[in-house]
C-alpha cells in the first residue's frame, strides 16, 4: 500500500518467466493471457474477467472508486485499446510505454470485463536508446577530432609573434 495526494493505493507486482502460465495462479485465474510473436511484432492480450465475488464485509466503498491495471512494456507501442472512462477520467499511456486501462469499482464488482490489447515493437526501448548514446557520443568525438584537425592546420599557416614562418 501507498498514497499519493492523499489517494490510497494498493499495487501489486508479478514476475512470471511465462506470462500465459499465470491463469494457473489461483489468486490470477480470473484472467486470460495470450502472448504471441509474430515477425517483428509481440502481441500481448488479457481479458481481466469477474472477480472472486467474494463480499470484503463493512467497508467504506462508494463503487466510484478507480481500478486501475498498468502494463510498464519494454518496447515502442505500436496498438493499444485504452480508452476514456465515460466521467473523462481515462486510461492513457505514460512516458510512452506504460498503459493504464481503468474501470469504476461497481463495475469490476459487477464483474464487467476488461479487455487489454496490446501490439509491440519486439526491438526493446533499452537497444533503441543504446544506439541512440552510441551515435550520439560518436558524432561528438568526430566534431572534437575536426576541430582540432582544423585548429592545428590553420596554426601550420601561422607564425607566432617572434618567429619566422617556414617556406
Amino acid at each position: 500500500p501507498w498514497v499519493r495526494r492523499g489517494r490510497r493505493f494498493v499495487q501489486i507486482r508479478v514476475a512470471a518467466p511465462d506470462v500465459r502460465q499465470l491463469q494457473t495462479c489461483k489468486p490470477l485465474s480470473w484472467s486470460t493471457y495470450t502472448f504471441e510473436r509474430t515477425g517483428n511484432v509481440i502481441h500481448y492480450a488479457q481479458t481481466v474477467g469477474a472477480a472472486a465475488g467474494v463480499n470484503p464485509g463493512s467497508v467504506n466503498w462508494t463503487g466510484d472508486e478507480l481500478v486501475a491495471f498498468k502494463l510498464h512494456l519494454p518496447s515502442r507501442i505500436i496498438y493499444h485499446n485504452v480508452k476514456r472512462l465515460e466521467d473523462g477520467s481515462n486510461g492513457d499511456i505514460d512516458r510512452g510505454n506504460i498503459l493504464t486501462w481503468e474501470q469504476r469499482f461497481k463495475d469490476r464488482r459487477a464483474g464487467v470485463p476488461i479487455a487489454m490489447d496490446v501490439r509491440m515493437d519486439s526491438e526493446s526501448i533499452l537497444y533503441r536508446t543504446l544506439w541512440l548514446f552510441a551515435g550520439a557520443f560518436t558524432a561528438a568525438v568526430t566534431l572534437l577530432i575536426i576541430l582540432i584537425w582544423l585548429t592545428m592546420r590553420r596554426a601550420k599557416g601561422k607564425a607566432l609573434p617572434g618567429q619566422a614562418t617556414q617556406t
